[in-house]
């Protein structure tokens, strides 16, 4: 995925799978392929359109160079930002009411003392 720099074929479906598939294609980091939603009996011609489109989506976005540069440099600025693990250590202190960390330094603190706690049963 992004946190690796690899482009994204986004197939949404539900939820905020619609809204991250716009935004891979705004940042242009992907391409999405809307589900299909066929009347009834036009299914099987809709699965088939469907599989095309995929395929034709993969195929650009792998051949295009510029999605994997800005793949590449999403990932960039997710690890900048701390990636995974600020994220944890944020929900973490939000959930015990606290204020996110600001820094590296402090994500790397959450991170420790959740570690222990989880280590010594607390």
């Amino acid at each position: 995925g992004l946190a690796c720099g690899v482009p994204l074929l986004v197939c949404p479906g539900f939820g905020d799978q619609v809204v991250n598939a716009e935004k891979a294609e705004v940042m242009g980091v992907g391409k999405q392929v809307p589900r299909p939603d066929p009347d009834a009996g036009h299914e099987a011609a809709a699965a088939a359109q469907y599989r095309a489109d995929v395929a034709e989506r993969l195929r650009c976005v792998f051949s295009e160079k510029a999605y994997l540069a800005e793949a590449r440099e999403c990932a960039g600025r997710l690890q900048r930002a701390g990636g995974v693990p600020r994220a944890v250590a944020v929900m973490l202190t939000l959930a015990k009411g606290g204020a996110p960390p600001t820094s590296t330094a402090e994500t790397e603190m959450v991170i420790e003392a959740k570690s222990n706690s989880a280590v010594g049963g607390a």
